[in-house]
């Protein structure tokens, strides 16, 4: 009979499961092909494994040492009195999933800062967060308002009960848009250390021609925004806190009253333009509206509202004349628009502060002719 060639009979043997020479264990036992070559791969994928664990690790390290600030000359003191703090519906003190902080003075009328503290606490038990607020003496009196609201910052979250979220709120900011959650908002953003919002700029949805910003800003690059430093979120980190003192102590005497000098917004935008890739990676500068609706971008729905501005370089205590009374009818103005956040407002006073509000900023942009 005619042979069969080697290659069929190979093939029709592999075919039939006849096993090719046996492979051999360490103590000699015998082991199929597949077993070893398992072996193989799962110590090629803890190989693998163990590289890219490796890899990641080591890059981490390049950007926390790239991102590590030099430690600044001198640093902010910590505050001389504790706030006062409730959480309604959650946990009080370092336990908190975030704190609400706002401060307070003694030029803030009492029905608005009534209406406020109820809105704060309302707000605050909606999603289990914690409320907390500064009033009085709680930090040196030769600084001005800035300077002071970084020592309440700064004491809340690296002080004796460090909270590890803070949100710091003005106190003529108000959050009218209860339905959002600020965490949604910060997780839409990377949940970086440091989230700021934008103040006015060309950058924003509608700006002013004459405000002296250079039109050629690339608005895609968020540091090319100007900070606002009446919205801001910080988480306790190491590097938050070198920052706070960076800014600080990069104001030099520039922090007491009536200097006109820098503001903290002023030295968080230069530092933030100055050190480009290492604020991209920690902080961002969101757009002005997502949680800063001013007098001029305000449309219903926004999630806060903020009638900024009350010479902060002033001492609030030797104000006379025009600007306390402008700074009282400030919050006269918001006390409706107050009401209208608490849960007892009827669906007929939210419809109207919230209305004269967005008719109030669409007129303005038609006066001064934005865009």
């Amino acid at each position: 009979a005619a042979k069969m060639p080697m290659a069929a009979v190979a093939s029709s043997e592999l075919e039939a499961g006849v096993e090719e020479q046996p492979l051999l264990s360490g103590d000699g036992r015998r082991v199929g092909r597949s077993t070893a070559e398992g072996g193989q791969r799962s110590r090629f994928l803890l190989a693998a494994g163990v590289l890219a664990t490796t890899l990641v690790v080591l890059l981490a390290v390049r950007n926390t040492w790239q991102d590590a600030l030099p430690e600044p000359e001198s640093s902010l003191p910590p505050p001389t009195s504790e706030p006062i703090c409730a959480a309604p519906g959650g946990i009080r003190g370092p336990g908190a999933p975030l704190t609400i902080l706002s401060i307070t003075n003694r030029d803030i009328p009492a029905p608005y800062l009534a209406c406020l503290r109820a809105s704060r606490l309302e707000y605050a038990a909606r999603y289990g967060f914690e409320y907390c607020e500064y009033s009085g003496d709680y930090a040196p009196e030769q600084y001005n308002f800035c300077w002071r609201k970084l020592v309440a910052i700064k004491g809340l979250l690296f002080g004796e009960n460090p909270r590890p979220l803070v949100w710091y709120i003005d106190a003529d900011a108000l959050i009218v848009n209860t339905t959002i959650d600020v965490r949604d908002v910060i997780a839409r953003h990377g949940a970086k250390d440091a989230l700021f919002a934008a103040d006015y700029s060309i950058c924003e949805t509608h700006h002013s021609p004459d405000e002296g910003i250079h039109p050629n800003i690339d608005c895609v690059d968020e540091t090319a925004r100007p900070v606002s430093g009446g919205i801001i979120v910080f988480r306790n980190t190491r590097w938050v806190r070198t920052l706070l003192d960076t800014v600080y102590t990069s104001a030099g005497q520039l922090r007491g009253y009536g200097t006109k000098g820098e503001a903290d917004n002023d030295e968080f935008t230069k530092w933030a333009k100055a050190n480009r890739e290492r604020f991209r990676r920690r902080a961002s500068v969101i757009p002005q509206t997502v949680m800063n609706s001013m007098r001029k971008t305000y449309t219903r729905g926004d999630f806060v509202y903020h009638r900024a501005g009350g010479d902060w370089y002033n001492d609030r205590s030797k104000v006379r004349g025009t600007r306390r009374r402008e700074h009282k009818d400030k919050y006269s103005m918001l006390l409706p628009v107050c009401r209208a956040t608490l849960a007892n407002a009827t669906a007929a006073e939210v419809d109207l502060a919230l209305g004269a509000l967005e008719d109030a900023a669409s007129k303005l942009r038609d006066k001064i002719g934005w865009v």
